[in-house]
């Protein structure tokens, strides 16, 4: 019994996980019960704020996210959880009349756009299609961490190698200093010797 609760846990965490914004407590649990049949584990919350906390609180692979709702509207939401939760796939669900809020939701990339009212088939390819823009941005973010670690060893070695350099180079003036002194001492020695020939 403790091994299949166990094994249920595994499977939730590594569940891709949805968080469906909307202030339609009807159209949010239809929604809600059609991600769930997908696969997604799903959150709900019916407006920006609750999002923002529960997003605070269980972050998401994707947002989905109604555009007309009280107090602050879904481009808020949307410019919220991108500098907040960048890794986040945005979708917005919109009506028609909604186009030139869309327009103004660019700047947030958003990941795709859902004209309600739309049906299973289209709601699945805009969560897959905002499923594969996390993993991405995920990547792209820890291939930016490898860099920069792989970035910061180099520099390290360079630096090493330019101590080095420099030891070695002080090194070679003092051998070249002793040289030349006793290039300079001989070099006496023999004017001596020569003046007393002479």
């Amino acid at each position: 019994m403790e091994d299949r609760s166990r094994r249920r846990a595994t499977v939730i965490q590594t569940m891709p996980s949805v968080l469906v914004v909307d202030d339609d407590h009807t159209l949010r649990s239809v929604l809600s019960s059609w991600v769930h049949s997908f696969g997604y584990q799903v959150h709900q919350a019916e407006n920006a704020a609750e999002a923002l906390d529960t997003l605070a609180d269980t972050p998401a692979d994707v947002a989905l996210c109604d555009i007309h709702m009280p107090g602050h509207d879904g481009v808020w939401l949307a410019s919220q959880i991108r500098e907040r939760h960048p890794r986040t796939a945005i979708i917005m669900a919109t009506a028609a009349r909604d186009m030139e809020l869309c327009v103004s939701t660019l700047r947030t990339d958003v990941v795709d756009y859902l004209l309600k009212p739309f049906d299973h088939a289209r709601l699945l390819e805009a969560l897959r299609l905002g499923e594969e823009w996390h993993h991405a941005s995920i990547a792209a973010d820890d291939l930016q961490d490898s860099l920069e670690h792989r970035l910061r060893n180099r520099r390290a070695q360079v630096a090493a190698t330019l101590a080095s350099a420099q030891e070695n180079i002080a090194d070679a003036l003092d051998g070249l200093i002793s040289m030349l002194a006793l290039h300079e001492r001989d070099g006496r020695e023999h004017a001596t010797r020569v003046s007393r020939l002479a």
